[in-house]
């Protein structure tokens, strides 16, 4: 009898464990928290875009953090997370780091569309779906008027027009904006360079430069970069500099860079007024950051397609002339040929040795009044 009454009793106490469960609702603010740090004592958006960072803690790994701007989805993507141990050491529950291996948040909110004024913005931790676990309301001015300025370190704008002899033109400087999308970008010539800006500390214009943002806006607003000379052809270029925020321009410089591609030494027509014999030799060195380029020797405007390709070390010509990218461009600056003269009559000729590039674009040349002695002599 006391058997039975124990297992009925045990049958009634899993039933009622199992009706307690099932009976019990989880709240939703309790599966998850989050911070928003870019939003600590901030009650103005600069610029017309604003980067929005911060932290989630939650067990539901499939929830999402959602902005919304006057109850209307942003849809900005908030994917990137971040490693936070500060926030996993501070922070109990939620699942931990098993659940949290990445807390930090952050993406580019655009609030270009947006009229200028005040907005509701509500960060909202929802479950998959759309069910809310945790969200705060802020009112914030949009200040969304993008604007900025800047000022180029290297190479000189100001005065002179500066030579470059690389086939690299390095660029560094800062600029300061209220937009975090604002980036530099460089044109040559009216096209559009290929870059990589690298933002750099510069406390001095932070202190210096104002109304385009505070430290928490520019923390980094030095700024290297370099844009690729080889393509294009000696001379004068001129380089445009432009702030820009989709395709806005906030701020603008002009400036020119004269581009020399190379040079050259005849050692051979050192000093030298006449070519004796029917060929003559041909030596010197070459320096140039146009890998592709030639030299050519033209007697009276004519070509004499001689060749000049042997080419030969120079550790004092790499030492001693400085540019042109150096041993990498030029291993072998020296160069040698054998210019065969005698089909030309005996007499003054204009001799010209010229650095060209690919496409015949003349890098330099030297001409010199050469008299020809090339009359076969023998003894006898």
């Amino acid at each position: 009898m006391k058997k039975k009454i124990s297992l009925v009793m045990a049958i009634i106490i899993i039933i009622t464990s199992l009706v307690g469960i099932m009976g019990t609702q989880v709240n939703a603010s309790d599966l998850g928290t989050f911070y928003i740090d870019s939003q600590y004592n901030c009650k103005t958006f600069q610029g017309s875009s604003v980067l929005i960072n911060g932290w989630i803690m939650t067990s539901d790994t499939t929830s999402k953090m959602k902005i919304y701007i006057d109850g209307k989805d942003t849809n900005v993507d908030l994917s990137k997370r971040t490693k936070r141990p500060d926030v996993l050491s501070a922070i109990k529950g939620y699942g931990g780091a098993l659940a949290n291996p990445n807390p930090g948040f952050e993406g580019i909110l655009d609030i270009s569309s947006y009229t200028k004024g005040e907005h509701t913005v509500t960060y909202r931790l929802e479950q998959a779906n759309g069910v809310k676990i945790y969200e705060e309301n802020y009112q914030v001015i949009f200040d969304n008027v993008a604007k900025g300025t800047f000022d180029i370190d290297n190479p000189n704008i100001y005065g002179a027009t500066p030579t470059t002899k690389e086939a690299e033109l390095k660029i560094n400087g800062w600029f300061m904006t209220n937009d975090v999308s604002a980036t530099m970008n460089i044109y040559v010539d009216g096209t559009k360079m290929p870059t990589t800006i690298k933002r750099t500390p510069r406390p001095d214009v932070i202190s210096a430069i104002k109304g385009y943002g505070d430290e928490a806006l520019n923390p980094n607003p030095g700024f290297e970069t370099s844009i690729d000379l080889s393509g294009l052809k000696q001379g004068n270029h001129k380089i445009t500099y432009k702030l820009e925020v989709k395709g806005k321009v906030l701020a603008e410089r002009n400036s020119n860079i004269y581009v020399k591609k190379g040079e050259f030494y005849i050692e051979s027509q050192y000093n030298r007024k006449t070519f004796e014999g029917r060929t003559v030799a041909i030596y010197g060195w070459i320096m140039t950051s146009d890998t592709t380029s030639k030299m050519k020797i033209y007697i009276d405007g004519k070509d004499t397609k001689i060749d000049l390709r042997k080419r030969t070390k120079r550790p004092d010509v790499i030492a001693g002339i400085s540019g042109y990218g150096g041993e990498k461009s030029n291993p072998n600056p020296g160069f040698e040929g054998i210019l065969d003269i005698s089909s030309y009559t005996k007499g003054v000729h204009r001799v010209t040795y010229s650095l060209e590039q690919a496409d015949g674009t003349k890098i330099c040349e030297e001409n010199y009044q050469v008299n020809f002695d090339n009359e076969a002599k023998r003894n006898f």
